[in-house]
C-alpha cells in the first residue's frame, strides 16, 4: 500500500479503510483491491448515475490526509528496526570518536557514518554527522576541498530536509559560512542555537575561534582554540589548532615548542606538520632551519604549505634559485587550496610582492583555511608595508590589524632581517 502501518491503522480508524491482518495486532496489514475499490466508491460523491470512481474524486479532507502523511519522519517506519538500530549505533560511535580525534581517523568517521546511512537513509543524524567530518577533512587535508566540500553540503542538505532543527546541521552550516562561503554575521547564531547539543561543544568552540579570526580577533580564536585542546586533551586535531594560536600570538620558538610537544604525543596531521613548518622557516640559525625543513619536505611531500616553507628558507638564505624551484614544483598540475598560500609565502621571502598578494586573494576566494589568518600570518607580515596591501584587504573583506600587532610582529620581523643580512 505504500504507507507506514500506523498511517494505515489510522485510516482504517477513521475512514473505514479495509484492511487484513498478517498474525497479531502488530503484524504487517494487507488490503483486498475489490475491497479498496468498493470503500473508494463509497467516499466518492454520486456522478452519472453512482459510476465507479477514481481517486481523483475522493473528498478533499481524505487528499489532505493522504499528503500529510506522506512526510519523511512517516517514511522512516518502513525501515526495518533493526537497520534503525545499527544506524543509530554507528552514528553513537563516530560521536565517540570525536572525543579522541586525529586528521587520520576522521576517515574512520566517515566510514562509519556512511555505512550508518545504507542501513538508515532517512537518518538526520547520519548526514549531518557526515556533513561535519567530510568537511573538517576538507579544509585540514591537502587537494581535497574540491571534491569534499561539495559532498558536504550534499550531506548537509539532506540532513536538514530531514531535520531542520538539527544542532549537528546548524554546526556544519555555520561552518561552511565562515570557512567557506564567507557569510560571517549569519554563521554565529548557527553556533549558538547548535549549543543546545552538549556533545557538539568542542567542536563549537574550535568554529568560535575560526569565526574569531574570520572577524580578527587572533587573541579571543587562541584562547578558544587552547580551550577546546585543554579540555580535550586526548582530542589530537583541538591541539593542532591549540598550535595554530600559538604560531600566530606568540614567537616563532613557543610555536615551535608547541608544535614538538604535539609530536612527542604522537599527534601526526596536516595542520601540525604546516604549523611546524612555518615556525622552522621563521627561525635562526637559518641554515638550520633549512636543513630541517628539507628534512619534513621528504617525509610530508604531499603537503604543499611544508614545501612553501622550505621555499622561503631558501629565499631568507640567499639561495634564490632553489626558492624560485619550489615555486616551480608548487605550480605544477598537482594544485590544490593550499599551493596558492603556499606559492604567496615563497613569494614573499622572495619580495615578490604583488604576484604574493594575488596568490593570497585566489586562496581566499577558493576558502583555505589558511585564508582566516592572513591578516594576522607572522610569515606574511612584510607584506603589511607593501602599496597594494589595503587592497587586498578590502578585496578579502579583512579589517586592517590591530597597531599591537603591527608593533609587536615588527619586532620579531627585525630579527629575521638580521639573519638574512
Amino acid at each position: 500500500m505504500g504507507r507506514s502501518i500506523r498511517t494505515v491503522q489510522r485510516w482504517h480508524e477513521e475512514h473505514g479503510l479495509p484492511i487484513q491482518r498478517i498474525g497479531n495486532t502488530s503484524g504487517s496489514v494487507f488490503a483486498y483491491t475489490h475491497e479498496l475499490d468498493a470503500w473508494l466508491r463509497q467516499r466518492a460523491p454520486a456522478d452519472h448515475g453512482n459510476a465507479p470512481s477514481t481517486l481523483s474524486h475522493a473528498p478533499i479532507p481524505f487528499l489532505k490526509a493522504f499528503a500529510a502523511d506522506s512526510s519523511p519522519a512517516e517514511d522512516r517506519s518502513v525501515i526495518p528496526e533493526r537497520s534503525r538500530l545499527r544506524s543509530a549505533e554507528l552514528v553513537a560511535l563516530s560521536r565517540m570518536m570525536w572525543r579522541d580525534l586525529s586528521f587520520r581517523n576522521l576517515e574512520s568517521i566517515t566510514s562509519a557514518l556512511a555505512t550508518a546511512i545504507e542501513f538508515d537513509c532517512t537518518n538526520a543524524a547520519a548526514y549531518a554527522g557526515l556533513a561535519s567530518a567530510v568537511l573538517f577533512e576538507a579544509l585540514l587535508g591537502p587537494g581535497k576541498g574540491e571534491t569534499r566540500i561539495p559532498t558536504s553540503r550534499a550531506a548537509l542538505e539532506r540532513a536538514l530536509g530531514l531535520d531542520p532543527a538539527l544542532p549537528e546541521a546548524m554546526l556544519v552550516s555555520a561552518l561552511l559560512k565562515v570557512c567557506v562561503d564567507r557569510h560571517w554575521e549569519s554563521a554565529r547564531g548557527l553556533l549558538e542555537s547548535a549549543q543546545s547539543d552538549l556533545s557538539l561543544l568542542s567542536r563549537i568552540q574550535v568554529a568560535m575561534g575560526l569565526l574569531a579570526l574570520a572577524e580578527g580577533q587572533v587573541e579571543q580564536a587562541a584562547c578558544c582554540f587552547r580551550e577546546a585542546g585543554h579540555k580535550n586533551p586526548l582530542n589530537a586535531l583541538w591541539n593542532e589548532f591549540d598550535c595554530w594560536g600559538v604560531y600566530l600570538t606568540c614567537s616563532g620558538g613557543d610555536a615551535l615548542r608547541s608544535a614538538e610537544e604535539s609530536r612527542s604525543m604522537g599527534r601526526r596531521g596536516p595542520l601540525i606538520d604546516s604549523l611546524e613548518a612555518l615556525a622552522w622557516a621563521q627561525t635562526l640559525p637559518i641554515d638550520h632551519s633549512v636543513e630541517r625543513l628539507e628534512q619534513l619536505t621528504l617525509a610530508h611531500p604531499d603537503n604543499a604549505v611544508v614545501l612553501g616553507s622550505l621555499g622561503y628558507a631558501y629565499a631568507a638564505s640567499k639561495q634564490v634559485d632553489s626558492a624560485r624551484e619550489v615555486i616551480d614544483l608548487l605550480q605544477q598540475p598537482r594544485t590544490s587550496q593550499q599551493n596558492h598560500y603556499a606559492i604567496a609565502i615563497v613569494q614573499t621571502g622572495l619580495e615578490q610582492t604583488r604576484p604574493a598578494l594575488e596568490r593570497l586573494t585566489v586562496s581566499y576566494r577558493e576558502g583555505s583555511l589558511w585564508s582566516l589568518a592572513f591578516w594576522c600570518d607572522p610569515i606574511l607580515q612584510t607584506l603589511r608595508w607593501s602599496p597594494g596591501y589595503d587592497d587586498f584587504l578590502r578585496e578579502c573583506s579583512m579589517a586592517p590589524p590591530p597597531e599591537d600587532a603591527v608593533v609587536r610582529d615588527s619586532a620579531q620581523l627585525a630579527v629575521v632581517d638580521r639573519t638574512a643580512h
